[in-house]
């Protein structure tokens, strides 16, 4: 498959960047869909998503070749008090998939 070249890897604004997910941000993406008030609010479930189902989308709708999955982080010149801080979430994600 020929690369998207209409896709950016990255959009970067004066407060926020979005950019492409990569895999390692699978384990956010555990916790935000394993989490039972998010099926709720969001996904409009009575129940989190299962594990498998989770590792499924994932690959297929947020990493996969046809996603258009992008993560928000805060720009640079706003992460000084975070620069040493391991939130867990890696790279400074603050949020999932547009």
């Amino acid at each position: 498959m020929p690369p998207r070249t209409w896709f950016p890897e990255l959009l970067t604004g004066s407060r926020i960047v979005l950019r492409r997910h990569a895999p390692e941000n699978v384990s956010w993406f555990r916790k935000w869909y394993a989490d039972p008030e998010i099926a709720r609010l969001a996904r409009y479930q009575e129940a989190p998503m299962r594990a498998d189902e989770i590792e499924r989308f994932f690959a297929a709708r947020v990493v996969g070749p046809d996603a258009l999955a992008m993560a928000i982080r805060l720009a640079e010149t706003l992460l000084s008090d975070e620069r040493n801080t391991d939130d867990g979430l890696g790279d400074n994600l603050i949020a999932n998939a547009l």
